[in-house]
């Protein structure tokens, strides 16, 4: 709460201006078993480090989902300005803005 009353107070201080705003959200896709896409059946990854963050071609789980979910927004009229796999296997997170 107390961030909503610090913002109200600094666009009442700013009106000439014209505030710019960036969202992200962060998600993690599961199977149909409600298990994070691309870990093992049973058990969990190895520690991070080669998938940290999806980097290298066989590491982005998802990453066929994820830029679908992009597109979409893109279709949608969303200012998409950026997606990135996070540090968990089958993590993303997308960004929105500046709008």
């Amino acid at each position: 709460p107390w961030q909503r009353a610090r913002a109200a107070k600094i666009f009442e201080q700013t009106k000439d201006l014209k505030p710019w705003f960036g969202i992200e959200q962060e998600y993690t896709m599961l199977t149909t078993d409600n298990w994070p896409l691309g870990w093992p059946a049973e058990g969990y990854p190895a520690p991070q480090g080669p998938y940290y963050c999806g980097a290298g071609a066989t590491q982005a789980v998802g990453r066929e989902i994820a830029d679908a979910h992009a597109n979409a927004c893109l279709y949608a009229g969303l200012n998409l300005s950026g997606i990135n796999a996070e540090v968990m296997k089958a993590q993303w997170e997308y960004q929105i803005g500046p709008c």
